[in-house]
């Protein structure tokens, strides 16, 4: 089972070029001595525990099984080194297994640097001092359980990511979040947002599990993604096969082709495309960037829902908030995802 490396997604290769990547690789490389030691690196991790909460709770489970072994924590001297730009980009892991994978160049030096390799390297720079204390511990946590969600999302091989009922409920609640932004931008009908929301939750499903078997799992899980009507159901997913001649989109291109197919005039003609729904969804998280990437790559809507699950004030939390159901078997799930068994 393969999945998206999230360098190769069109929402990060957009904005991070190959020589970029490169840019990552090398500097890790070059300024090796800024990796926290190995007594200031388990203090990161031990006893850094902010309350109760999916969040807290994932970073206690990662930790105690000592996975903090597959991060590298780097603090950069404030005016010392020069910084690459990418470096600051806060939307996106530096996974160094997933650059390595897809870039062609990659330093063999970092094969050979113990504390480097394969690592996913998080920059501390901005959250904690020279001791390596931390002013920010929320936003460390924070970052530790986007990045680990993003490799053990690329390196999981079971057919399904994570388990069924997580995949039934994230791709309810991100195809309901994006009908609803669709429906009042384009002032739907219910039953072209039912639609619409169809074909974005078979897209999503597809993405945690296969293009191949995403319509069984539609078909078997229908009510509990609030599709009541299953002839409704049969005849949508005919409809999107015929339209793609494949059972299930695999983009977001093949999303908007469905629905334009539809023949709904109020997104036809390209008026539904990248741009105008990352307008209406960057709102979901405080950097639009990382929601907009989330609209193809699942780890980020987990990691937002985690996030809203646990109190943040995020947009999305302001969305299920609004929809006490889903908040409710929000806990639950949140709760089956943290004791599921963790791995890098």
């Amino acid at each position: 089972m393969t999945r998206s490396n999230l360098f190769e997604t069109v929402g990060v290769s957009s904005v991070i070029s190959p020589a970029m990547r490169l840019q990552i690789a090398d500097f890790a490389v070059d300024q090796r001595q800024y990796v926290l030691s190995e007594d200031k690196h388990l203090d990161a991790f031990r006893n850094r525990f902010t309350g109760h909460g999916p969040v807290s709770d994932l970073f206690q489970r990662i930790a105690q099984a000592r996975l903090d072994t597959g991060f590298a924590l780097m603090r950069i001297p404030a005016r010392t080194v020069a910084i690459p730009e990418v470096m600051d980009l806060s939307f996106i892991p530096f996974d160094l297994k997933q650059i390595k994978d897809c870039t062609p160049g990659f330093p063999t030096a970092i094969a050979h640097t113990a504390s480097l390799d394969d690592k996913l390297l998080i920059n501390i720079s901005d959250i904690a001092n020279a001791n390596g204390d931390f002013s920010d511990i929320t936003q460390f946590q924070w970052r530790v359980i986007r990045d680990y969600l993003s490799r053990n999302y690329y390196t999981n091989q079971d057919k399904i990511w994570l388990s069924a009922n997580i995949v039934r409920y994230v791709a309810k609640v991100y195809s309901i979040t994006v009908s609803l932004r669709l429906a009042r931008t384009f002032g739907l009908s219910p039953m072209v947002q039912s639609f619409v929301q169809l074909v974005f939750a078979l897209f999503y499903i597809g993405k945690m599990s296969a293009v191949e078997t995403a319509p069984d799992f539609v078909r078997a899980h229908a009510k509990q993604l609030d599709f009541y009507d299953l002839q409704v159901v049969a005849q949508t997913l005919g409809f999107i096969e015929d339209t793609l001649d494949k059972p299930a989109p695999d983009s977001l291109e093949d999303v908007f082709a469905v629905i334009a197919a539809y023949g709904n005039s109020q997104m036809t003609k390209g008026r539904l495309n990248r741009v105008t729904l990352y307008a209406k969804v960057s709102s979901l998280y405080s950097d639009g960037h990382l929601a907009t990437i989330a609209m193809e790559y699942p780890p980020y809507f987990v990691y937002m829902l985690l996030l809203a699950l646990s109190g943040a004030r995020i947009g999305l939390a302001l969305q299920l908030k609004t929809m006490q159901r889903l908040m409710t078997e929000g806990r639950e799930i949140a709760d089956q995802l943290v004791k599921l068994p963790v791995h890098l």
